[in-house]
């Protein structure tokens, strides 16, 4: 993955150069591979014989590879449910052992934009007091939803999108063929997922027998809705979450595309158009955004809540504009 090269290197570098910051915050981007990023930081920080790339053949490197490191812990939603001050806890006494390999220590928090508030301050005191090589990576779909003070304390990281014609040269490359018209017509959609199309275009039996549409697909879908040239989405308890994912990424496309920083798809530009006559300004569609994290918010920390439900009546504040 060619758009990887660039921040590992940064990364590499300031690691050789003992310049490497004790704790990081990383946008999950799932479609662009962050998660084989993150994999590579960590073994190279628990490696024992490099400073560039982890050898792979040391007892850190083997016991990575078999998932029994005793100076590594993982940390991560369990379906979906938010992450608890009890997992932070853990981290708090993972740091404050001696390393058993003399080596560092590496705590991997997934989802952190899932935790309470009571987890995440828990964390950030944790920042406030750093132990000696030891290594917090925070990964996030959405950092903005995690405390300020928090955020100000982790270096961020985030890859950066490609264009539609370098996406199209890759996927050519890994293919080993050029793209059919349908396949290059969906590029527009997979932007920020190019692993995410490979994947599709690789197992099209399987793409035909998902119930559940991608990001991308319920994005459009959203966005055909709200023009008013299809019907509005039906969430149900197994594809809510990516209905509200979906909102805040039409959002997102929006403010972008307001402010002028963004090429947005053929059906998010012609919302804009119509909301631009709504006097929608940027700063409604940020208060609407923000209603989105904060509905993400009530259904991580209240249970019993109707999601679906919720859901649909923040739509219906869209129509009602």
């Amino acid at each position: 993955m060619p758009w990887l090269r660039d921040k590992w290197r940064q990364l590499q570098r300031d690691w050789e150069q003992q310049r490497f910051a004790h704790a990081h915050c990383f946008v999950q981007q799932p479609g662009l591979g962050s998660a084989v990023l993150l994999e590579q930081l960590c073994q190279l920080l628990l490696c024992s014989n490099s400073r560039q790339r982890a050898c792979g053949s040391c007892k850190s490197c083997l016991l990575y590879k078999a998932g029994t490191h005793p100076d590594y812990l993982v940390i991560r939603s369990e379906d979906g449910k938010a992450i608890g001050v009890d997992s932070i806890r853990r981290l708090i006494v993972a740091q404050q052992t001696k390393a058993h390999q003399s080596g560092s220590k590496v705590v991997r928090v997934e989802d952190a934009d899932r935790m309470t508030t009571e987890a995440a301050n828990a964390l950030l005191k944790t920042l406030e007091e750093p132990q000696p090589d030891t290594y917090i990576l925070v990964a996030a779909e959405r950092p903005s939803l995690l405390l300020p003070t928090l955020l100000s304390r982790l270096q961020r990281h985030q890859l950066t999108s490609l264009t539609e014609a370098q996406i199209g040269q890759w996927l050519e490359q890994e293919l080993g063929r050029s793209l059919s018209a349908e396949e290059a017509a969906q590029i527009s959609f997979y932007r920020d997922q190019p692993l995410t199309l490979l994947n599709r275009i690789n197992q099209p039996e399987s793409n035909s027998a998902a119930t559940i549409p991608s990001l991308s697909e319920a994005t459009a879908t959203l966005a055909e809705a709200w023009l008013g040239h299809g019907p509005w989405p039906s969430p149900s308890k197994t594809d809510v979450e990516l209905w509200l994912q979906a909102s805040e990424y039409v959002l997102m496309e929006l403010i972008r595309s307001t402010r002028g920083v963004a090429e947005p798809t053929t059906a998010v530009a012609q919302l804009h158009e119509q909301l631009k006559q709504a006097n929608w300004d940027s700063e409604t569609l940020q208060r609407q955004l923000q209603a989105c994290y904060a509905l993400r918010r009530q259904l991580l920390e209240q249970s019993g809540l109707n999601h679906s439900l919720l859901l649909e009546n923040l739509w219906s504040a869209w129509r009602a504009r």
